[in-house]
């Protein structure tokens, strides 16, 4: 699996790569790379959203049925599992809408995707078995996160050269 993610990562990057070698830097993308680069988007997303449930499916064991062994009170990674997606939240919610060029929109995806499917890897790798309940709960969190990450806003990214004169300006 992880060879796949890595298979399709390289191909998005070998697309970018090669819409940007047609143009100078500063020039606009031609009408083919500014379609694909919304599908690079939609690849990369639909490639992380699947990992995760393959994840749980495959290391995790399933749908996990029952309720914790453990009374409730501090669970030790559960504080990390909390940061993890605060931070995806906070880059899909905060960083993403004010991106407007499209390596800094590239790199916050990837960003905020990897933060998604660390806290699911926290859920199966970190969480005890007896505590069936809460493993879910993170794995719905995190696929949660992962899905609201769906690149509906691919298209109103520039490349990474677009006119300053227009007076708007980029985070990155």
């Amino acid at each position: 699996m992880t060879f796949t993610l890595f298979l399709i990562a390289a191909i998005a990057f070998q697309l970018v790569l090669r819409s940007r070698r047609r143009g100078q830097p500063s020039a606009p993308p031609s009408t083919k790379a500014a379609q694909t680069r919304p599908l690079v988007l939609w690849i990369l997303w639909a490639a992380i959203v699947s990992a995760i449930a393959l994840y749980q499916f495959n290391l995790g064991g399933g749908i996990l049925r029952g309720i914790d062994a453990r009374a409730p009170g501090f669970r030790f990674p559960l504080p990390m599992v909390l940061v993890v997606l605060a931070g995806a939240t906070a880059i899909r919610w905060l960083w993403i809408p004010r991106v407007l060029n499209w390596r800094p929109l590239l790199a916050a995806v990837v960003i905020g995707l990897a933060l998604s499917d660390m806290a699911e890897f926290f859920g199966i790798f970190l969480l005890p078995a007896d505590m069936p309940a809460t493993k879910m709960a993170v794995f719905y969190a995190a696929l949660a996160s992962a899905i609201q990450f769906m690149p509906v806003y691919a298209q109103r990214a520039r490349p990474a050269g677009g006119s300053a004169a227009s007076g708007e300006s980029s985070v990155g």
